[in-house]
């Protein structure tokens, strides 16, 4: 999407695919003892309402003729984000059922 509709290169593209990984390491520690405050699987359907979203973000702002690629950037970081709130509920979910 960013090399068609918005011309990006090489660099924002690369930064583009790595805005979703950026969120491990930095809010990894802190996820685990968050998320295990609440109940799980309602934490799981907010993640992926959440992710919904952010898809819906994207589809919404390429049809108004609107999105930039700093939006995507941002979309790409908080996407990353409420994956990895999925996945931990999702790995400590598991043992629990």
């Amino acid at each position: 999407m960013a090399f068609l509709f918005l011309n990006a290169g090489a660099m924002e593209v690369g930064i583009l695919a790595a805005l979703p990984w950026v969120s491990s390491p930095i809010l990894g520690p802190m996820s685990g003892t968050l998320i295990d405050r609440f109940p799980r699987r309602p934490v799981m359907v907010a993640a992926d309402i959440g992710r919904t979203l952010c898809l819906l973000a994207i589809a919404i702002g390429l049809l108004a003729g609107e999105l930039t690629l700093y939006q995507l950037y941002v979309i790409a970081f908080v996407f990353g984000c409420l994956g990895l709130c999925f996945d931990v509920a999702f790995q400590a979910n598991m043992p629990a059922t």
